[in-house]
């Protein structure tokens, strides 16, 4: 009887050492062969705060004097040191303390606006890294003697975006080089799928007033999956005016997407000061040529480009691409359309 409830006991006992064997080896796969981080916080509720703690409001956009710095605007050198945060190329990853959710590509368009530029990246690099935002800032700059043209840069530097570089990018801002946001509240965010967003339609300019022709100029934001399906920009309108109003037309009555503007008081925006640049002047076919944007639209875009990245170069507070732009023949796209004088001043 001893001998058999030894036995019996044994085999208890064997059964306890398998069933161990088993959750020892259930949490080796688990645990130690995933191929996922192991992280000591819950990921999926530990996203960065809506509103951020770290907005203050007011930039103070100061065009005229740096408050005592000896450099006004900060030179680049002084912009990086201010700024040891971002990675190479202008990659901001999100603080360490939360997650960002979502990641944000600013492209601007750019040809021999160094003191606008630099403006740009003083006030908007505080901006985003106040708001908590994952970002890389692009600029498109055009080479050559060829007249300006945004369309193309805007294109090509979205086409790197989303094919070149390594980042799952959720909006994508279009962004005047002259256009800087006077309060960090006026957020870099879209909106999902049936909204755009445009951030600048109140500025000093005009008085902060909506009005004057203004449709999406300055700064517009919209998810990748949108500007794709209207084919993104107009490749066509050289010098000044005309693309936005193209691009306001593909967005509503193509695209269907409502335009949302913040109704916020401070929802503002100020222009740099300067002269008509000689490269960029106005454009006088542009209203012909807007009312055959419908015809245009499906072969006139994002399928047409013919541009060229010459260089990219990663600097520490942005992404620089060197883009030579194709010219174009407008007369090909007027046929026997008399030109016309639109956006004058």
């Amino acid at each position: 009887m001893w001998r058999q409830a030894s036995m019996n006991s044994g085999k208890r006992i064997n059964k306890i050492l398998a069933v161990l064997l088993l959750c020892g080896t259930l949490y080796t796969f688990v645990f130690l062969s995933s191929d996922e981080p192991t992280t000591t916080r819950n990921e999926a509720t530990n996203f960065c705060l809506a509103p951020s703690p770290l907005l203050t409001g007011s930039t103070n956009v100061n065009f005229e004097d740096g408050s005592g710095r000896t450099n006004w605007p900060p030179t680049f050198d002084e912009i990086n040191q201010d700024n040891l945060h971002l990675q190479a190329g202008g990659f901001y990853p999100g603080p360490s303390t939360c997650t960002p959710k979502a990641t944000v590509a600013i492209i601007i368009p750019y040809r021999d606006r160094d003191v606008h530029l630099r403006f740009q990246l003083h006030y908007l690099l505080g901006i985003l890294f106040r708001q908590q935002t994952r970002h890389v800032i692009i600029v498109a700059e055009q080479e050559g003697l060829d007249i300006f043209n945004k369309g193309q840069l805007m294109n090509t530097a979205f086409n790197y975006v989303m094919k070149e570089l390594m980042l799952e990018v959720d909006c994508v801002f279009f962004h005047d080089v002259d256009s800087i946001s006077e309060d960090d509240r006026t957020l870099y965010e879209c909106r999902g799928n049936n909204e755009v967003v445009h951030l600048s339609h109140r500025m000093d300019k005009f008085n902060y007033r909506f009005c004057c022709g203004v449709t999406v100029g300055g700064v517009l934001g919209m998810l990748p999956a949108q500007f794709a399906k209207v084919n993104g920009f107009s490749n066509i309108y050289s010098g000044w005016g005309g693309e936005d109003d193209d691009m306001n037309a593909r967005l509503t009555k193509l695209g269907g997407y409502k335009i949302y503007r913040p109704v916020d008081e401070y929802n503002r925006y100020a222009m740099v000061h300067h002269k008509r640049d000689a490269d960029n002047p106005n454009n006088d076919y542009g209203r012909r040529l807007y009312l055959k944007w419908k015809q245009r639209q499906p072969n006139d875009g994002l399928n047409s480009l013919e541009t060229q990245v010459t260089s990219v170069v990663k600097h520490p507070t942005h992404t620089r691409l060197y883009i030579q732009t194709k010219h174009i023949n407008v007369d090909d796209w007027l046929g026997e359309e008399q030109p016309d004088i639109i956006n004058q001043g």
